[in-house]
């Protein structure tokens, strides 16, 4: 190996243009796999290879470091799921949190079509929410094509700063496209810090377990240090379906800049006209004087709900953070839309910031 060459039987290869995940570890075992995955990952990248996750693999966090990380992703490292064949699946555990993926301090990272699978239908313990499946910490310059991410305790995707980690890094230049999330049990995708983020075409899907339960959660947050920030982002083409809330905007402190640009049509599709049905906004700060900027935009927002009447959950002070609706067309069974003011003004100031700028059906009940 430290020729540069593999070593099978009595035969001597040049270095290979890929590692694949079955040379390193065992797959469809119930055994946690995670170390040998990542000698794999990690000898491949020093290779300058790609690294191929070729079959299904166990792996178990809680076991496997003091972390609860399944796979570290690496810098200048191209890590690709073969599809239809590669998977990593978290084994059943009562962790409160883990990431099966976890990406940070890296950066000039690829990855391709990546299948991970958490425990939530098997899920050991009652308590906790930050089982996460991809985690996307402090980082730059990566690119994720086509991930699919199913089943996880917590959010699907989360992309913002570790928790407790007391730095003014946040996601920088990072695009995703064509992501899937489904079943997760807190929130599909949580966007709570970055810049120059780029989501496309992503579709969230029956989020339900621990409130918010939204296809989308933009929730600026951090612990300490400077201010968590959402500068330039933009999601595109967004479809978010059977979720408890298709998305939830909660900007909680003073001084946070949020700046999320939601491009060509985003769906809400309901197909239960039981369930909630409710696009949730919470922007506030906590003493009189206290202000927030940016704005979170919608360029087509079409709601397709069985239900009849729909809810924007608001409580919405002016304090300068705003929330703007281009075009609102409902579909489906839904025939009105009520806006349901939540709370007090906290900062004294009259609700509003809050603004749909065109109604496509023009029998809306707008009370």
């Amino acid at each position: 190996m430290e020729n540069g060459v593999t070593v099978v039987s009595k035969w001597v290869m040049e270095v290979p243009e890929a590692y694949y995940a079955s040379w390193f570890a065992t797959p469809n075992i119930l055994v946690n796999q995670t170390p040998q995955l990542q000698i794999g990952y990690d000898y491949a990248t020093s290779k300058k290879k790609a690294f191929i996750i070729d079959e299904k693999f166990n792996v178990d966090p809680e076991v496997a470091n003091g972390l609860k990380v399944g796979l570290f992703v690496r810098s200048k490292s191209c890590l690709i799921f073969k599809k239809g064949l590669g998977k990593i699946k978290l084994m059943p555990n009562a962790s409160e949190g883990y990431d099966i993926v976890r990406i940070e301090d890296v950066e000039d990272f690829l990855i391709f079509d990546l299948d991970i699978e958490g425990d939530k239908s098997e899920h050991l313990g009652t308590t906790g929410e930050w089982g996460y499946g991809l985690t996307i910490y402090q980082c730059k310059n990566g690119y994720i094509r086509s991930p699919y991410v199913s089943n996880t305790w917590g959010d699907g995707i989360y992309i913002g700063k570790r928790w407790g980690v007391l730095t003014d890094l946040v996601p920088l230049n990072i695009t995703i496209d064509y992501p899937i999330v489904d079943g997760a049990g807190r929130n599909g995708i949580s966007l709570t810090c970055g810049e120059n983020v780029i989501i496309n075409t992503p579709v969230v899907k029956n989020t339900k377990g621990k409130a918010p339960e939204a296809g989308i959660d933009i929730e600026p947050e951090e612990a300490g240090g400077a201010l968590s920030r959402l500068s330039n982002c933009k999601i595109h083409n967004a479809t978010l379906i059977d979720n408890v809330s298709p998305i939830n905007i909660f900007a909680s402190k003073a001084g946070r800049r949020i700046e999320v640009n939601f491009t060509g049509v985003t769906t809400f599709k309901n197909s239960n006209a039981s369930s909630a049905d409710q696009f949730y906004v919470y922007k506030r700060a906590v003493m009189a004087g206290q202000s927030q900027s940016g704005l979170v935009y919608f360029e087509r927002l079409l709601w397709d709900s069985q239900r009849t009447n729909l809810i924007f959950g608001l409580e919405s002070p002016k304090t300068g953070f705003k929330i703007e609706i281009e075009t609102l067309e409902l579909m489906g069974n839904a025939n009105s839309v009520s806006f349901n003011w939540q709370g007090t003004a906290l900062i004294g100031q009259p609700y509003g910031d809050f603004t749909i700028n065109k109604l496509s059906n023009s029998g809306i009940n707008t009370s």
